[in-house]
């Protein structure tokens, strides 16, 4: 009111008494002034004008008697009904105008949104269109180096199989390594050229390394370790490849006895020759397994066959081969035995009805560390050479808990405790008293 006109004035009552009946009560309808509850709504807005006030009002018109009537609620409701409705009306006009810009402007905002988003998605999308892509041009150079190390023929069919797609989809990926010069037909099957080679060794490199990792630096177990080189070897740079293989010391075999190629490209030969074909009570010491196809690794490692583990033939047959690998039988396919690499051996080597572990150490005896089971590896092997306990290390049984495990041992002027499944990995040649 201070602000429109001088306070108190004929123009300041009309501009309050049309406030106050649009904002109170909203557009009065000409039967909302005989409403009970009407005159006291108006009053709780309008301080100055209460029911009973004895104030005139200008704006009415007078009476017969001449005198203009009091200024009440109920008046006032009469004089925003007859005489500035149509200023309401215009009010109205100019609300509703205002909603639909401030609709229109949300909705410009809401469909600017949407296409942002849909922008960014369809970005995404291209790019996980071509990193996939990608990927399966190097896995596909992968299967075709390892048919070519396997003297194995390299198909569409195979390729759809290994890489886990159509048909139709291979020949496109085959087109476009023949594009790159990576691939070439010979022999009525494909073959990799020399660039393509290379690309190949790079891929087999990349993931024989992280095999070796996954197997020495991480609690990974034995049947992920190839899925997770899968998923990881399309990650790498080249100098965070050559940064690992620095980092391991740049191993030369991965954890399944396959040579990993180096930094130049060369790669050395499959060490062994395949377990089937061994005569029975043939000696061997398995030297390397396939890891390809899953399924099969995936047998191997339920059977507990590994890198490093002696083995007797016991028989060979079409159907089956029959071995025995640290005290226990095992019974195998032809196509399981095919991923087993061996290296025969000329005599029987030492077997576990002679071999002797930490953990039947009585106390107060010593014993030499001859080896530490392959079977244990990771952080529970890197920890067991943390401690000492590597060839050659003298090793004395000091004390047993009183249920027996673990068991604490001296070594190397330190008392360290093992549970009896940990003592149970280490191989160990018992001394005589006082030899430590």
């Amino acid at each position: 009111q201070g602000l429109l006109c001088r306070p108190g004035s004929r123009t300041a009552q009309r501009i309050l008494a049309l406030c106050v009946a649009r904002f109170s009560v909203g557009p009065i309808s000409p039967t909302l002034s005989g409403r009970a509850e009407c005159p006291t709504r108006l009053c709780q807005v309008l301080p100055l004008v209460k029911p009973g006030s004895p104030r005139r009002c200008n704006a009415l018109p007078r009476s017969d008697s001449g005198e203009r009537p009091a200024l009440t609620p109920a008046t006032l409701a009469g004089i925003f009904h007859e005489r500035d409705f149509s200023v309401c009306q215009e009010t109205d006009r100019m609300n509703d105008a205002v909603s639909t810009l401030l609709t229109i402007a949300a909705a410009l905002i809401g469909g600017g949104t949407a296409v942002w988003l849909m922008g960014r998605l369809l970005r995404r999308w291209a790019r996980e269109r071509r990193s996939e892509h990608r990927v399966l041009i190097e896995d596909a150079l992968k299967h075709l180096h390892h048919c070519e190390a396997t003297d194995k023929p390299a198909s569409l069919e195979s390729l759809a199989g290994v890489l886990r797609i159509s048909r139709n989809r291979s020949v496109e990926i085959i087109e476009r390594l023949a594009e790159l010069g990576l691939v070439r037909s010979a022999d009525g099957g494909l073959r990799l050229t020399d660039e393509g080679r290379r690309d190949a060794l790079r891929i087999v490199r990349v993931h024989r390394l992280l095999e070796r990792y996954l197997a020495e630096r991480t609690g990974v177990a034995e049947a992920r370790w190839h899925e997770e080189a899968d998923r990881r070897e399309h990650l790498l740079t080249t100098k965070q490849i050559d940064a690992l293989a620095a980092e391991m010391g740049d191993p030369r075999f991965d954890p399944h006895g396959s040579p990993i190629p180096t930094k130049a490209g060369d790669v050395g030969p499959t060490l062994g020759r395949p377990l089937v074909g061994l005569a029975p009570g043939t000696h061997a010491v398995i030297v390397s397994i396939e890891d390809e196809p899953e399924v099969v690794y995936a047998q191997l490692v339920a059977e507990q066959l590994i890198v490093g583990a002696p083995l007797r033939v016991l028989e060979s047959e079409p159907e089956r081969i029959r071995v025995e690998a640290f005290g226990e039988e095992h019974v195998l396919a032809p196509l399981l035995a095919a991923n087993v690499f061996v290296r025969t051996l000329a005599a029987a080597p030492p077997g576990p009805d002679t071999w002797e572990y930490l953990a039947g150490l009585a106390i107060g005896r010593s014993a030499k560390v001859v080896d530490i089971s392959p079977v244990c590896r990771g952080p529970q092997r890197r920890r067991l050479l943390d401690l000492g306990l590597v060839p050659g290390t003298v090793v004395r049984a000091e004390l047993a808990s009183p249920g027996g495990d673990p068991t604490g041992y001296l070594v190397r002027g330190a008392v360290i405790a093992l549970r009896r499944s940990q003592a149970e990995l280490i191989r160990v040649e018992p001394i005589e008293y006082g030899a430590a």
